[in-house]
């Protein structure tokens, strides 16, 4: 598998330009060995996002983030830590929930 610290990594070069650092997050999520849900649980994922009741389709993804190896768990941790300062900072950057989910 893979094991990535977001906190750890370090830039070389500092990117100012805030769509050259997405585009290399975009690269780095679709470059990963593993996709970060893993094959094996990419059908029960899909079925889960797909049920209407609410608290079903919650306990339906919990259920099946706990599957998750480690290394994914994290990282999909970093990666949801990181969209939600983004969207906190939607007033500023325009990029709010829905505008994420594209």
């Amino acid at each position: 598998m893979f094991a990535v610290d977001l906190d750890d990594l370090a830039m070389e070069k500092r990117v100012d330009n805030v769509h050259e650092a997405t585009a290399l997050f975009k690269i780095f999520l679709r470059e990963l060995p593993v996709p970060l849900l893993t094959y094996q649980l990419e059908d029960a994922f899909s079925k889960a996002i797909e049920n209407d009741d609410h608290d079903a389709k919650l306990h339906a993804i919990g259920n099946l983030v706990s599957r998750l190896p480690e290394e994914n768990r994290s990282l999909l941790g970093s990666v949801l830590r990181l969209l939600s300062v983004v969207t906190c900072n939607s007033a500023y950057n325009m990029m709010d929930s829905d505008n994420l989910s594209r």
